[in-house]
């Protein structure tokens, strides 16, 4: 008698043309109330092309170890829609889960309460929550009474509740690898997330999804259609993931986004115009804008998840960003020899590295984690939205690093795809803050452009604006950073200047009223928000690299110890 269970049991057929999602669905419910492995059939390719019964949309969901043995899956997304219309079935609701074993449970009030009772936390004072589970678990904390991450620039919005996750033991101390980024005056919530006891794996399959085709109106959405794990102690490995049919952005579309071949569309003034060039005035064509996607791989709500060997593929970039790996409250995420298929982009033969970040979004996000890890991958995009407390970037092939958070940050042994002119980023629009130390070791910046742009080592655009949480420009140490077709001189820090016909202002490090509250800003208004400066900044190695790295004079950097860098006087 075998011990796994078969998609063919339970009807699957396995064609790619008949649909097969209930068929899966009812063989991993058997598995997962028996306790039984999945397999598939390597020469079968199962189709997902309806999740509704009477109305409703549900998910295939693993509890146990699946091998589709080199099957092929094929996620239909060509008419799906997260906004109800005419003709579009409404599941945005992920084909796959992954689901913990356990539900979630909220702890008891007195527990809660007493985060208030005994004044907050602040300055680390707390290593337990209540008295344990009995059991190891993910915390959620929230204090929906304070705002944190109030976004500012083009996206701007009112933040969320302050919130972060917190692995504990059975007995409710906090692991030191999760500690509080925050100062809570109270808990309104906590939720535990039991870590799951078995470990299992999900492996082995070539998985196409095949592009929705659904023209929509200009909204901020993004559509779930991929592979959400809400599971600790997972690996996920050996997947291939390919998106088949996407149209370009702003392609002239008939009603049914057939392309129309000759037609064009002024995105400026939403006007299509017919090959003879004539305007287009009775809707039968229009510009397309597509969905965007949440991810391919989504990790929440879970510790200790690996995923090893998958090829991902960025997405078409429409309105907003648009992920195939997204993370999110979640710790000790690790992506392992993953790589990307379009990690170059086919759009520039004249540059045979340059990055696929113009039409196509960065492949990777993330929000809430804690210690999330590259490791020997190639991927676009390593981008730290509201909040990573310490990453590592290892062995790895990048062309864009982001960053919000705090804690350590460790790059080392990697090259960067340089398309623009700095190695780091720290988000200016969650306020360009790490709190903490970010290390660049033995890592190599690519010259992708042929033009020597490669100008600084990392940005800090400091809006004057309230984030609901201070903010820190980061220690630094940089150890043997190479660069090539280089310029004479690099500077440690870009100086964001101030652009009077910006609508959205930014100081840089050198401007006074970054470091001082009521100092008048460029723009003439008064200074609310304070950057912090860093402890230390520490320059090894680097003497023959073949250029010099400077920083300038400023008042911001007066109590920082600085070490093997050269010190200039302050030109804008």
């Amino acid at each position: 008698m075998k011990n796994y269970v078969r998609y063919e049991d339970f009807g699957a057929i396995g064609d790619g043309v008949n649909n097969d999602f209930f068929a899966m669905q009812a063989a991993h419910k058997y598995a997962n109330e028996n306790g039984l492995d999945v397999k598939g059939e390597p020469t079968a390719t199962y189709l997902i092309n309806n999740k509704e019964k009477d109305g409703v949309a549900s998910s295939i969901e693993i509890k146990t170890n699946t091998d589709w043995c080199g099957a092929t899956i094929i996620i239909d997304d060509t008419e799906n829609t997260w906004l109800p219309g005419p003709g579009c079935r409404n599941h945005n609701t992920h084909p796959i889960l992954i689901k913990s074993d356990y539900e979630p449970v909220s702890l008891p009030k007195e527990v809660v309460e007493s985060i208030e009772a005994r004044g907050g936390i602040h300055g680390g004072n707390i290593d337990r929550i209540g008295t344990g589970l009995g059991y190891p678990a993910l915390l959620s904390i929230k204090n929906s009474e304070q705002r944190v991450y109030i976004r500012y620039g083009v996206n701007e919005d009112n933040g969320s509740d302050q919130f972060e996750v917190l692995l504990v033991d059975k007995d409710g101390y906090i692991d030191p690898s999760t500690p509080f980024m925050f100062d809570y005056n109270k808990a309104t919530s906590i939720i535990a997330y039991r870590v799951d006891d078995k470990p299992i794996t999900v492996e082995n399959a070539l998985i196409i999804s095949r592009a929705s085709k659904v023209n929509i109106n200009p909204v901020y959405h993004h559509l779930d259609s991929g592979i959400e794990a809400s599971r600790s102690n997972l690996t996920i490995k050996n997947l291939v993931h390919n998106i088949v049919g996407e149209i370009d952005k702003y392609a002239v579309v008939d009603k049914d986004s057939n392309v129309l071949p000759g037609y064009r569309y002024d995105w400026k003034t939403h006007v299509v115009y017919a090959p003879e060039n004539r305007e287009v005035t009775d809707g039968h064509a229009n510009g397309f804008i597509g969905h965007s996607f949440s991810g391919f791989i989504i990790i929440v709500d879970c510790n200790n998840v690996l995923v090893e060997n998958v090829t991902f593929q960025s997405r078409v970039y429409y309105l907003q960003g648009t992920y195939d790996l997204s993370c999110g409250r979640a710790n000790n995420i690790t992506f392992k020899n993953c790589d990307q298929a379009n990690f170059f982009s086919n759009d520039r033969p004249d540059m045979p590295r340059y990055p696929s970040m113009g039409k196509c979004w960065g492949v990777g996000g993330s929000n809430f984690c804690k210690n999330m890890t590259y490791d020997g991958c190639q991927l676009t995009r390593y981008d730290a939205h509201s909040g990573l407390y310490n990453g590592k970037i290892i062995n790895s092939e990048i062309a864009a690093l982001r960053l919000t958070g705090a804690g350590n940050m460790l790059i080392e042994n990697t090259k960067l795809y340089s398309y623009a002119t700095c190695f780091i980023s720290l988000r200016e629009d969650y306020g360009s803050t790490w709190r903490g130390t970010i290390t660049l070791k033995d890592c190599e910046v690519l010259d992708v452009c042929n033009d020597g742009r490669f100008a600084s080592v990392i940005t800090c655009a400091s809006p004057n604006h309230y984030f609901g949480y201070p903010v820190y420009f980061p220690n630094i140490v940089i150890d043997n950073l190479k660069v090539e077709n280089v310029s004479k001189r690099i500077n440690l820090v870009c100086d964001n200047q101030y652009d009077p016909n910006n609508k959205f202002y930014y100081r840089s490090v050198y401007e006074p009223a970054i470091a001082k509250v009521g100092v008048k800003c460029r723009n003439g208004q008064p200074s609310v928000c304070v950057h912090n400066s860093p402890e230390f900044i520490k320059v090894i190695n680097n003497e023959d690299n073949g250029y010099e790295l400077v920083m300038h004079e400023s008042e911001f950097f007066k109590n920082t110890k600085i070490e093997g860098i050269k010190v200039l006087p302050y030109e804008s």
